[in-house]
C-alpha cells in the first residue's frame, strides 16, 4: 500500500511504503509495528504549492529570518518534523525509530527548540482530547451497566411476581438462583481484631517534606534519614 502527499513545490517526493518511515537523511527505516501507514493521516499537515503561507519552513540559516512576534504552525514545518510529529502521535512506534530521527534531525538549537515547541502543543492538544473521549467513553459504560441492571432487576421481579423461578423462550433460558452468602456488618466495632486484615503503614512524603523544609529555613539540624533533592523539568510557555 502506497499514501501521496504533495510537500512544497515536489509532489513526488512524499511516496513512502507502507510501514516505513522516512528519516531526514533520506533513508527508509520501516517500523516494527503493524497497522494502517501513519503517513496516510498526513492530510490535515498538507502542503499545499498554491498556498505561499503554508510553503515549507525555510533551510537552516534562514530560520532567524522569521518573524519573531509569531509562532510557527505545524503547516510550516520542514517535512522532517513533520514525520516525527506522526510517529510521536503513533503509540505503537518503536522507540528505537524515534530515537534515530530524533539523533538525525540537523539545524541549530533554535530551530530544534522551535520545531519541539510546536509538537509538544500539538501533543498536549492530543492528550486532552484522549483524556475527554476517555471520561466520555467511561461515562457511558457506566451508564449502560445501570440500563443492563435495571433490565435484568425488572425481569427477575416480574418473574418473583408470578412465583416463577424458570423461565423458557425460543432462544433463552432464564433463571432465578440463590447466590453466595454475604456478610452484613451490624456492628463495626464489636467485631473481634482478628478478622481485620493488617494494613502496611503509608509514608506521608508530603508531611516529611514540610517538616524538613521548616528546619531547614530554621537552621536546625536536618534528619539523617531522608535528604532533599531538587530536579530541573522542561517548561514551554
Amino acid at each position: 500500500m502506497f499514501c501521496r502527499y504533495s510537500s512544497g513545490n515536489n509532489p513526488g517526493n512524499g511516496l513512502l511504503r507502507r510501514g516505513a518511515y522516512k528519516r531526514p537523511d533520506g533513508a527508509l527505516r520501516k517500523n516494527k509495528t503493524k497497522g494502517e501507514n501513519p503517513l496516510c493521516q498526513i492530510m490535515r499537515l498538507q502542503v499545499q504549492p498554491s498556498d505561499p503561507a503554508r510553503q515549507d519552513a525555510p533551510p537552516a540559516g534562514v530560520w532567524k529570518a522569521k518573524r519573531a512576534s509569531e509562532h510557527m504552525t505545524l503547516y510550516e514545518l520542514r517535512e522532517d518534523y513533520k514525520q516525527l510529529l506522526l510517529m510521536l502521535e503513533d503509540g505503537d512506534v518503536d522507540q528505537e525509530v524515534v530515537a534515530d530521527t530524533l539523533e538525525a534531525l540537523t539545524g541549530d538549537i533554535e530551530e530544534k527548540a522551535e520545531g519541539y515547541c510546536i509538537i509538544a502543543e500539538q501533543l498536549k492538544s492530543d492528550m486532552a482530547r484522549l483524556m475527554a473521549e476517555e471520561e466520555r467513553l467511561a461515562k457511558r459504560r457506566k451508564g449502560i451497566e445501570s440500563h443492563l441492571d435495571a433490565l435484568k432487576a425488572n425481569l427477575q421481579k416480574t418473574m418473583q411476581t408470578m412465583g416463577q423461578k424458570v423461565l423458557k423462550t425460543e432462544h433463552y433460558t432464564v433463571g432465578i438462583h440463590r447466590n453466595r452468602p454475604a456478610v452484613v456488618i451490624d456492628d463495626p466495632f464489636g467485631v473481634p481484631e482478628d478478622y481485620y486484615i493488617p494494613q502496611p503503614a503509608k509514608l506521608d512524603k508530603r508531611k516529611l517534606l514540610a517538616d524538613i523544609m521548616t528546619k531547614k529555613l530554621a537552621g536546625e539540624e536536618l534528619p539523617r534519614y531522608a535528604h532533599l533533592e531538587q530536579s530541573e523539568s522542561l517548561s514551554i510557555r
